[in-house]
């Protein structure tokens, strides 16, 4: 059975696919997703995680803090099961099975954007501030369909289910973090 996890950007959605039943929680959040995240897991599964035999989390883009839980959460629970980890953007959840452009809201006038073809990725994601037949999907302030931007956890695992196991999924960032260096610079090393 495939566990997958979105806390990309609105929702906290768990997943287990497979069997004879697919079991789903999804709740929508902006904040929060640390704290519901295992106990959400938790109910799905049973509290059985032998059944367990392959994880799919969503990489994003989306909220730094909910990319950064999601992603611990299933490298973390893949580790201790000793099953391989599976990462899946939001576009290519959004796009899967669908050709032509898959843009996503972010803030301001940031969309993110990449282009398919029958689900499969024709180009890389990337970042632009208009498109120009206007088509963008939720901004992630809402929850539950795709066209609110949102992934849904069983296309999560649904693909999954047709990845090799390779490198542990990492966030997908587009853009560069908004922080800046320390003005006094980097602290000085006592010997």
């Amino acid at each position: 059975m495939i566990l997958a996890i979105d806390t990309s950007a609105g929702q906290c959605a768990v997943a287990l696919v497979g069997g004879d039943a697919n079991v789903v929680k999804s709740e929508r959040m902006s904040r929060g997703h640390a704290e519901a995240l295992m106990p959400m897991v938790g109910e799905v599964t049973g509290g059985d995680y032998s059944r367990v035999t392959r994880i799919a989390v969503c990489t994003g883009p989306g909220s730094f803090t909910g990319l950064r839980v999601g992603i611990s959460a299933a490298r973390g629970l893949a580790l201790g099961l000793g099953v391989p980890c599976i990462g899946v953007s939001r576009l290519e959840a959004i796009g899967f099975k669908r050709t032509g452009q898959v843009a996503l809201k972010g803030r301001g006038t940031t969309l993110f954007v990449q282009e398919f073809e029958d689900g499969k990725a024709l180009s890389d994601p990337r970042i632009e501030s208009r498109l120009p037949d206007g088509t963008v999907f939720g901004d992630g302030s809402s929850t539950g369909t795709e066209e609110d931007g949102l992934p849904d956890p069983l296309i999560l695992a649904e693909i999954a289910a047709t990845r090799e196991a390779g490198i542990p999924p990492a966030p997908l960032y587009l853009r560069d973090a908004a922080a800046d260096p320390p003005r006094e610079g980097p602290p000085r090393m006592l010997d």
